[in-house]
């Protein structure tokens, strides 16, 4: 009699210290439940839902006890419909045997036997005791390793709302389709000329709209969304919005703002000034706007036209310029005609390798023809100077093209306060010379 009583207790000790998973993360699965239907455990996490799992075998006694009371906890958590979504994987039984577990048991939730997949990932969730019963958030972090003992249906419903999840009738409908929070939503420069769009999926949306800039620019089925065909000059913001069923309210997402890395040509046309006494040189300024330094590969130019481009009086091939600095450039010409000529300068960033072409003028005389604008520094923070010969009009635009200022200059100088003009890339036009600067607060 003591020694049956004691092995009782041992056997009672015993259970008290059942195994947890030993998993931190959820690992990724993708199998056919009893009745065919695939089940694919991360796709359910990036919709937004968070995964129960009922690891077991049909001839554990604990488990069928536990099961009836997982069973009725699934109906008041919404069937499937909602925050949570339930299956049980089972451990060394046949395909018929789990068949016969489900028509027992009443269990309307994926059930996954242990040949159809289910002693692999068993294995693979280092589960060694039974039932175990674990709750995977969207993140896949496996935030319940081990949901023991389950002595009501309230013991489960307490646990998952200890998590957030909130109970639904089985028949309830969403009123509305809720977005993922602006933190899952990210977009980012992927490329030249190509943005990359990820957020997480909400459950009840069957698709979703891309606006960029306010403008829609595609409707798609999946979580992520690749934008082609960009200005590598410009910023651009998305808004993602889910599109429900019928009777389902949509809210969107962001925007989430990118601006690629790029290298600022201070102006699309570099002036060379001729006059008696030959040719004045040419500059340019070169911003290197990158999270890296930037080298300067080489520079071509129109055949018939010798030109050295110098800055602090060497050749700039090779030249290394740091991160968000600049370098002012001198073009020194020696053509045959005076005309309009091209260049190229080819670039090598971390970003990608481009060239930036531009146009070299020549004007006659000094006096007779205007001359080109300078801008400093750049880039700006709180001011922007502007120089030049009678500058008249001066109109500064965004990147998008609109009217930020409009100045009218009696004189060769002007200073712009800069520090209400949010950061990014602007234009300024006078005498029908174009610059780009930064303002970077």
């Amino acid at each position: 009699m003591k020694k049956t009583l004691l092995l009782l207790v041992i056997m009672a000790f015993c259970w008290e210290l059942k195994a947890q998973c030993p998993l931190n993360q959820a690992v990724d699965f993708t199998v056919n439940d009893v009745h065919g239907e695939e089940i694919h455990l991360f796709e359910i996490l990036d919709r937004g839902q968070y995964v129960l799992i009922d690891f077991f075998f049909t001839t554990c006694n604990p488990c069928q006890q536990s099961t009836p009371i997982i069973a009725q906890s699934y109906e008041l958590m919404g069937c499937n419909q909602h925050d949570v979504f339930y299956m049980e994987i089972d451990e060394g039984d046949s395909h018929n045997a789990c068949l016969n577990w489900v028509n027992t048991y009443g269990i309307e939730y994926p059930t996954i036997s242990g040949a159809g997949g289910g002693t692999s990932i068993c294995m693979q969730y280092g589960i060694e005791s039974y039932p175990t019963v674990i709750l995977i958030a969207p993140n896949r972090s496996i935030v319940i390793k081990d949901l023991w003992p389950i002595s009501s249906t309230q013991t489960i419903i307490n646990a998952l709302e200890n998590q957030g999840l909130e109970q639904h009738d089985c028949g309830d409908t969403p009123t509305e389709c809720e977005a993922p929070t602006p933190a899952s939503f990210i977009a980012s420069y992927s490329g030249l000329n190509e943005a990359s769009l990820q957020w997480a999926r909400v459950p009840e949306a069957q698709s979703y709209n891309i606006y960029r800039n306010e403008t829609l620019v595609a409707n798609v089925a999946e979580t992520g969304y690749v934008d082609n065909g960009l200005d590598f000059l410009t910023e651009y913001c998305y808004t993602v919005t889910s599109v429900c069923g019928e009777g389902l309210e949509s809210s969107p997402v962001g925007p989430s703002c990118v601006t690629p890395e790029n290298v600022l040509f201070d102006s699309d046309t570099v002036h060379v000034v001729w006059d008696d006494n030959g040719y004045a040189p040419g500059v340019f300024n070169i911003t290197n706007m990158t999270t890296a330094p930037l080298e300067i590969l080489g520079y071509e130019f129109t055949d018939g036209f010798s030109v050295e481009c110098q800055h602090n009086g060497s050749d700039i091939t090779g030249l290394v310029i740091p991160s968000s600095e600049s370098a002012s450039v001198t073009l020194h010409v020696d053509a045959p005609v005076k005309t309009e000529f091209y260049g190229s300068l080819y670039l090598n960033t971390s970003f990608l390798e481009y060239q930036i072409p531009f146009v070299v003028e020549f004007n006659v005389g000094v006096d007779e023809a205007f001359q080109p604008i300078g801008i400093y520094p750049n880039p700006t923070n709180n001011h922007l100077t502007v120089r030049g010969h009678k500058l008249g009009k001066v109109t500064v635009y965004d990147s998008l093209g609109q009217v930020i200022d409009k100045f009218e200059v009696d004189g060769t100088k002007l200073d712009i306060n800069t520090s209400l003009y949010a950061n990014g890339l602007y234009f300024i036009k006078t005498h029908e010379q174009t610059k780009r600067f930064v303002v970077n607060h």
